[in-house]
């Protein structure tokens, strides 16, 4: 090619195209991940594929590809099938594709066939570094660090309400054999897809602000393909969980893999109902450590009645003979202190009596009658006993009572010694 050569620009592209077939005559092996994916009417799929920097997480590529509609048809449910889940913007993929140059529409790779196996080994190690950089910064163990409540009944849940987990999740609690009331609140989020680690986080900060009203958050979903776990694997949402002040019970519904939210929770179990399992357990422990003390307690007072009863047996079958003896001793003394005192009664009685008798007597010869039969004489000065004349006034009318009568007289003159 001469320097001064002149090309039209659909010379310069048949060139390049030319070159490039040359160049790349066969298909070739891609590393690449998926930016943008979209299928138009025709049913062609066209995606555009990077390459990130590993530490900065900066693009430093970027290519046009497409699958055509009939290769799109039979490649899509392959790969979902096989990798378990489905064909979409985010992933890591290795590719076979023909670098192909058109001249009017420029460079674009049309992909020949997807490899799932590589995306799922992909996965598998992110994941494991992931893991790695929890446990070096001690996140791996902080929330199983946190007490569990003797009886965990306020649950804080983290699930869309129309998983099916979440329906198995509430039936299983509320209908346990042991009658226990417990406290939920739905706090929505969507459990598989892009949006999901970005969902559970914001469900998990929305919780944070009232933690005093939770015992511990429980986080459940449906069964689903196993590559629908990876949101569960992201190293954020595994920080958020490993630092979170509650205790925090995974039940993401998969038995064949655990994942990083699994590892970095309290405690991870396989199925919602599994979690429901162990509150329920941890309340029926809390019953039963009750039960215990409580039949410990009466065979206590049981133990302590009988031996009181026993004692108190003991100690009647010795101290009753003494008290009959003593009542004995008490009532005999008794009697012979109330004979005595009947003795003295009966003395001081007749002594009385004679004694009120010579008073009655003394009293009886005072009487005016009986004064007056002895030749004595009474003065009254209206109606009363004259005993001095100095009580007298001239005028004063008088009535002396003799035995045989009475004389009425008027005073003429007092006169006083």
């Amino acid at each position: 090619m001469k320097e001064s050569e002149q090309f039209t620009l659909k010379a310069l592209n048949g060139l390049v195209r030319d070159r490039l077939k040359a160049a790349f005559p066969d298909t070739l092996m891609l590393i690449a991940e998926i930016s943008e994916l979209s299928v138009n009417r025709n049913g062609h799929c066209y995606m555009e594929l990077i390459e990130k920097e590993v530490d900065s997480d900066s693009i430093i590529a970027r290519a046009r590809a497409i699958i055509w509609s009939y290769t799109y048809r039979v490649l899509k449910p392959y790969f979902e099938h096989a990798a378990g889940l489905e064909l979409q913007s985010g992933l890591k993929v290795l590719l076979t594709v023909q670098v192909e140059f058109h001249e009017a529409y420029g460079y674009s790779l049309i992909v020949k066939d997807i490899d799932p196996s590589y995306t799922l080994g992909e996965w598998a190690l992110r994941k494991r570094e992931v893991v790695l950089r929890l446990e070096k910064e001690g996140m791996l163990e902080m929330n199983r660090t946190l007490p569990m409540p003797m009886v965990p009944r306020s649950v804080a849940i983290i699930s869309s309400p129309t998983a099916a987990g979440y329906g198995d999740f509430m039936h299983h609690l509320n209908e346990n054999e042991l009658g226990i009331h417990y406290y939920t609140r739905l706090f929505p989020a969507s459990m598989q897809g892009a949006d999901t680690e970005r969902s559970v986080i914001d469900a998990l900060e929305q919780i944070n602000q009232c933690t005093r009203l939770f015992d511990v958050v429980v986080i459940i979903r449906g069964g689903g393909a196993q590559a629908e776990l990876n949101a569960f694997n992201s190293y954020l949402l595994g920080l958020h969980v490993a630092q979170f002040p509650l205790p925090v019970l995974s039940g993401i519904g998969h038995e064949r893999d655990e994942t990083v939210v699994d590892m970095v929770a309290w405690q991870g179990f396989k199925t919602p109902t599994a979690v429901a399992d162990f509150l329920m357990a941890q309340s029926g422990n809390f019953i039963a450590l009750l039960d215990g003390y409580a039949n410990r307690l009466r065979d206590l007072a049981s133990g302590g009645l009988h031996q009181s009863q026993e004692k108190l047996l003991r100690f009647s079958r010795t101290f009753s003979p003494r008290v009959v003896r003593f009542l004995g001793e008490k009532r005999m003394g008794l009697q012979q202190s109330g004979a005595r005192l009947r003795h003295v009664v009966a003395r001081g009685y007749e002594r009385e009596r004679s004694r009120m008798e010579g008073f009655a007597l003394k009293n009886n010869l005072l009487r005016p009658e009986h004064i007056l039969q002895r030749g004595y004489s009474l003065t009254l000065c209206r109606g009363r006993i004259v005993t001095s004349a100095s009580g007298l006034e001239k005028g004063a009318r008088l009535t002396t009572l003799m035995r045989d009568g009475k004389v009425d007289s008027i005073v003429d003159e007092v006169n006083i010694n």
